[in-house]
């Protein structure tokens, strides 16, 4: 299990470690940081079910009370998938593009 802060690259990187993740965002009320972006982060990564959000730092052990039990959803990253599209954009502009430009010798 991994208590952290609401950084996305820790997050990320203990969830595809397999580890449980319970996350507290860093807020600007506090000033800890300079607007409330870590709680909209934690809304979305727990809405998909891969943390456990901790809003209220006084409500933590029954965060790790609940997350010991609890079944999160795996981390399945799409990077091959963006990149595969980047390429095929690219190679469908190079289509587009061929002899419209001319080579410098």
């Amino acid at each position: 299990m991994v208590i952290t802060h609401g950084g996305t690259g820790v997050i990320i990187g203990a969830v595809k470690q397999g580890k449980k993740v319970i996350a507290v965002p860093r807020l600007a009320s506090y000033g800890e940081h300079v607007d409330d972006h870590q709680v909209q982060l934690l809304r979305e990564f727990d809405g998909m079910n891969l943390i456990c959000a901790c809003y209220d730092s006084e409500k933590l052990g029954d965060c790790i009370r609940d997350t010991g039990s609890r079944d999160f959803a795996g981390y399945h990253s799409n990077t091959r998938r963006i990149l595969k599209d980047i390429e095929n954009f690219l190679i469908a502009e190079e289509g587009e593009n061929h002899g419209k430009h001319s080579k410098i010798s």
